[in-house]
């Protein structure tokens, strides 16, 4: 409730001289925040869903439901700076050579998050095993996809964007399918951004700056998002890398269960 309040306060004065069309997708919420949205935010279209329809479906409806030529993603657990949606927007029109550009994004506590990937690699999906992890074979893998040494401080071309803020244009979404359904949480931007990378560029724009407080989603149905990044692993594997991955993989979490249960215990125990 209070985060997608404060989100949408930001839309509302970070809008300036743009035309904006804001649209909430309601994901059977449990809470008030629908009715916040319809008493507190009048220029706002909400769209109802009786169920939690995942993330990329969600996307979808509102994307199909939108007028504008280009299309902003952002996460509920978001606020934009002023300044920063016109900054994206006007960057994204004026260089047509892209396809997408992402903004800085930070932490409530002023740290920045990274955003910017490479190209997603089998190899540094292994390193989410746990008992490989520990061995350290695939860290410098992981660490490349992840681009831990980015200057987040300076704008520049990357490979792709990832993460709760997204500008892209209408017509080249809507000629890739818009989000796989079949993600129902997570990956679905990992998916998202290698396909519209193929139509065009990528840009991460400093100068745009968004809070993103991360992780609500996750703490209020850890369950929810631990089965479902898994399932969404596993898809991500067999769309990009084929079946056989997809398996090994498989075959691989499944040897890896019980150091995981035991992780997880050790973290519900401290916490």
């Amino acid at each position: 409730y209070t985060t997608l309040f404060r989100s949408l306060m930001s839309i509302r004065f970070a809008s300036e001289d743009l035309a904006v069309e804001v649209i909430v997708v309601d994901n059977a919420s449990t809470d008030s925040s629908a009715a916040m949205v319809e008493a507190d935010f009048p220029e706002v279209q909400l769209i109802r869903n009786n169920c939690h329809e995942g993330v990329a479906r969600a996307n979808n409806r509102a994307a199909a439901r939108a007028h504008g030529e280009l299309l902003l993603f952002l996460n509920n657990d978001t606020r934009i700076l002023p300044g920063g949606l016109t900054t994206l927007v006007h960057f994204l029109e004026h260089h047509p050579e892209l396809s997408a550009v992402g903004p800085s994004l930070i932490a409530p506590d002023g740290n920045p998050q990274g955003c910017v990937r490479k190209a997603l690699g089998f190899r540094a999906l292994l390193h989410r095993v746990l008992f490989l992890r520990w061995t350290s074979l695939f860290r410098s893998a992981d660490r490349e996809y992840r681009q831990v040494n980015f200057n987040l401080k300076q704008s520049a071309y990357v490979e792709h964007l990832v993460g709760p803020a997204l500008l892209v244009r209408r017509q080249q979404f809507m000629s890739i399918g818009g989000w796989d359904e079949t993600f129902q949480f997570r990956m679905d931007d990992v998916d998202l951004s290698s396909r519209l990378g193929r139509l065009g560029k990528m840009y991460y724009l400093a100068e745009a700056q968004v809070i993103h407080w991360g992780g609500i989603a996750t703490d209020l149905d850890q369950t929810y998002a631990y089965r479902y990044t898994e399932c969404s692993i596993i898809h991500y594997i067999r769309k990009h890398f084929g079946l056989g991955a997809a398996r090994s993989y498989k075959v691989l979490i499944t040897a890896d269960m019980p150091v995981r249960i035991f992780v997880l215990a050790l973290s519900w125990l401290v916490k």
